[in-house]
């Protein structure tokens, strides 16, 4: 989808990435938390604090690559198969059981939409 900016005859382009992840608890005080999509990840010493430091770097890499104009090499960057098997092995696992959540394993599912220049 194209839009027009300010009447300058710059023309933008729009796209929606749809991110997915998890934050899992891999010992006391350490969880991990990675965006698949991105191959981003993190270490924190709280679900809460892994969340936040994955988000900040998400904002950070793709305000790098729209800044940079590589967009189309950098988003997406897919995580190694391994760990998109791990994802869909516990979503499956909690959709087979019925369960709300498995504990220490938090699924992340968000949209991002990217405003960049041509």
């Amino acid at each position: 989808m194209a839009t027009r900016s300010g009447g300058r005859g710059k023309r933008n382009k729009t796209r929606v990435i749809k991110l997915i992840g998890y934050i899992k608890q891999e010992k006391e005080n350490r969880y991990f938390g990675i965006y698949l999509t991105l191959n981003l990840h993190v270490y924190g010493k709280s679900s809460k604090e892994t969340l936040d430091k994955l988000n900040k770097l998400v904002k950070w890499y793709i305000k790098d690559a729209v800044h940079n104009k590589e967009i189309k090499e950098f988003i997406p960057r897919r995580a190694p198969l391994s760990l998109y098997l791990e994802y869909y092995r516990i979503r499956f696992a909690i959709r087979l059981f019925h369960l709300k959540s498995i504990v220490n394993f938090i699924p992340i599912k968000i949209e991002k939409q990217l405003a960049y220049a041509r």
